[in-house]
């Protein structure tokens, strides 16, 4: 799907086979384009305990992120920005074979939206994580009061399936401009793009010179993510 919109020599599931859960290959998730029953292959299914290391490798990589200035955080979201609009057509491909989607809601719900996001918070994130100042009454005229933000570590985000290039960039954007690092579990019925997402994911953050495990995509079941 990242080099053509056509297969040739795939196998078509079933309606009684379109199921995540593949008895023949356990511990995988069985992924296929809804809109053509075309079998894309299995991804990992993640045990809890390959979550909890996932989430380690990131509270690790979030101990350098946090104090990282907000020129930084810009850059690094700027770099997504580039790589989304250069790759948008292989983007959308790849949304529209794990989602059953059509290219026109892809560009409108994957595409746009994630670049706006991108934008915004390039241009307006830093004013609303600047120390905010409150007054602290008559009472205390002799002292300042103010409000400040601090990166909270690392945020869990499980997201569904409809719009599988969007759900992931969405948390992860407010997640690394905050300064913490992000571990994301999608749908088992949106899985197989991660592939590809988390391959650009992890270019792009070696490319702003940010730590490359940042980011961490779970696949999974349930239990993942519980």
């Amino acid at each position: 799907a990242e080099k053509s919109d056509k297969f040739t020599g795939t196998k078509k599931l079933t309606m009684a086979d379109a199921t995540p859960r593949d008895p023949a290959s356990p511990g995988q998730i069985r992924c296929w384009d809804p809109c053509t029953m075309d079998f894309l292959g299995n991804v990992k299914a993640f045990t809890p305990a390959e979550v909890l290391a996932a989430v380690a490798k990131a509270k690790q990589a979030q101990q350098k992120w946090k104090t990282s200035s907000f020129a930084e955080r810009k850059h690094l979201l700027n770099v997504l920005h580039r790589c989304l609009l250069k790759n948008m057509e292989t983007i959308v491909r790849v949304a529209c074979r794990d989602s059953g989607k059509t290219k026109t809601d892809a560009v409108l719900g994957d595409i746009l939206t994630t670049a706006e996001k991108l934008r915004w918070m390039v241009a307006e994130g830093e004013a609303h994580l600047k120390p905010e100042y409150r007054s602290s009454g008559r009472l205390n005229a002799h002292k300042s009061s103010r409000v400040e933000f601090y990166p909270v570590g690392v945020v869990g985000a499980i997201v569904p399936w409809n719009y599988p290039f969007h759900n992931i960039l969405n948390p992860l954007i407010a997640a690394l401009f905050a300064g913490n690092a992000i571990v994301i579990k999608p749908s088992e019925y949106a899985s197989w793009s991660t592939q590809y997402v988390g391959r650009m994911l992890r270019m792009c953050l070696e490319a702003a010179g940010a730590p490359i495990d940042l980011v961490q995509i779970v696949t999974g079941f349930g239990d993942a993510g519980n």
